[in-house]
């Protein structure tokens, strides 16, 4: 089995769109401008997986656009990890080459803490008892496309959010945590994909050095073609359900792209296993306290000798290892805290965004109980862009033309879809924070109870440490 010859090998390397825009009008020569924002979590082993299609392409693949293409981003290409032959050691050091080549790119993230914190913070705002999940990492990107487009005070509004000095720093910048959060190499699937689609309106044109940067710096590739025309509406459902891997065919199928003019589309995959793998006779029938009433799930049961418990004013948690990946931190709120109150609680925030050094934390037994989830989430954003400060992006005023000359543009909404799956080979170094029974601010002794029976949040960082999903779970 391959998740046994991966289990095998970790010892030997490191644990570490979419809104409707109007109509084109000759008379008032304005185009509507919709980012999407797809993201999904899977976290599965092997092929296949949890939500396991199969027939997901290479990443960038673009599979049907060949007619439409006006640049194309080529992505980096990974030697895969030699499963059917781990002594071959020609392939193994190839492997372990292209993976560094990765780990050369970690600290990128490096001054991103406050986008992280505002970001979080303000898309979990007003948040009641339902499942909710935002990736971090997806939205920088998505803004940071949007940056390298716009113009004049647009741009600077999205710079200041991204905190970025210029587009200049801001482009080096994304282009290394892109490249830090890529791995394609058979253990783990890291893939985040941009694309940006145009209409072949005979009134526009569309300046190709913009085109082919957005290539080059972001992974970016472009196409045009008529929204009317089936043939390129099936194509761009086909790139986003590519990118995807299936996980959001349902919300993909609903779109409805035929008065759309420009989408532009970003998306994030992510698999991987526990380091750590459940073993599956020790999962049960538990009652999950839903805010709804209780729920029966199955539970995943593990005790670990050596987990990093973590704990503040008002939470808990653990963090439990992806292999060849980052972790995964499951935080719980004290009880008679809402789940709410730890989005506007510092330490809290500091736990969700990587800041986890300020945090008090032990090394302890953990009796770990965690519910097995698939959660899904669906959020129009365009409201908590604006309360961020991204406000000419959504007017007519906005200078777009490092695009196009011709084209009076805006934002219309912004989506963001995320999906998240957890079963007992999940993903490596994954943490749900849930402590119970423990005094507020004093350490366990040697040894905790960690039962993730009521609503939490998760967070899942990839290999340099920085945030790719924060969730919540009322309800699994």
């Amino acid at each position: 089995m391959r998740s046994e010859k991966l289990q095998d090998a970790i010892g030997m390397v490191d644990a570490a769109l979419v809104a409707r825009a109007g109509k084109y009008s000759k008379n008032s020569r304005r185009l509507k401008w919709i980012i999407p924002v797809a993201a999904v979590l899977v976290l599965a082993i092997g092929i296949g997986g949890v939500f396991g299609s199969g027939w997901w392409r290479s990443p960038g693949s673009g599979v049907g656009t060949d007619g439409f293409v006006l640049a194309r981003a080529t992505y980096p290409v990974m030697a895969k990890y030699p499963f059917d032959d781990p002594k071959d050691t020609a392939a193994m050091r190839q492997w372990m080459d292209d993976r560094g080549v990765r780990r050369s790119y970690n600290g990128a993230g490096a001054g991103l803490t406050d986008f992280f914190k505002t970001t979080v913070s303000t898309m979990f705002e007003g948040m009641e008892n339902e499942n909710r999940i935002y990736s971090p990492l997806n939205l920088y990107m998505a803004l940071a496309l949007m940056a390298e487009i716009s113009g004049g005070a647009a741009r600077r509004e999205i710079l200041d959010l991204l905190g970025s000095e210029s587009i200049e720093a801001l482009r080096k910048q994304a282009n290394a945590v892109w490249n830090a959060n890529y791995y394609d190499d058979g253990t783990v699937t890291s893939i985040l994909a941009n694309a940006l689609w145009l209409t072949s309106n005979d009134e526009l044109s569309y300046k190709q050095e913009t085109l082919d940067l957005l290539a080059q710096n972001y992974y970016a590739s472009s196409f045009k073609g008529d929204f009317h025309d089936a043939e390129y509406l099936e194509a761009i459902k086909l790139w986003l359900n590519e990118q995807t891997r299936g996980n959001l065919e349902n919300s993909v199928e609903e779109l409805d792209l035929a008065d759309a003019t420009m989408v532009l589309a970003s998306t994030l995959y992510f698999q991987a296993i526990w380091n750590e793998s459940f073993r599956n006779g020790k999962t049960v029938k538990k009652a999950f306290h839903s805010p709804d009433g209780d729920v029966t799930c199955d539970f995943m049961c593990q005790t670990s000798d050596q987990m990093s418990y973590y704990w503040g004013e008002k939470f808990s948690a653990v963090s439990k290892e992806l292999a060849n990946s980052g972790s995964m931190y499951f935080i719980l709120p004290d009880e008679g805290v809402a789940l709410n109150e730890l989005f506007s609680d510092a330490e809290a925030l500091a736990m969700m965004v990587s800041s986890r050094s300020e945090i008090k934390r032990k090394t302890v037994m953990v009796d770990l109980e965690l519910p097995k989830f698939d959660v899904s989430s669906d959020m129009e954003i365009s409201s908590q862009l604006k309360k961020m400060g991204v406000l000419r992006s959504f007017s007519y005023t906005s200078d777009y033309t490092l695009l196009s000359e011709e084209a009076e543009l805006r934002i219309s909404e912004v989506n963001h879809s995320v999906r998240v799956a957890v079963d007992e080979d999940g993903v490596e170094a994954t943490a749900f924070t849930a402590v119970e029974g423990e005094t507020l601010g004093i350490p366990p002794s040697t040894r905790v109870n960690f039962v993730l029976d009521r609503p939490f949040v998760f967070v899942i960082t990839g290999s340099d440490g920085l945030p790719l999903f924060v969730g919540t779970v009322n309800n699994p």
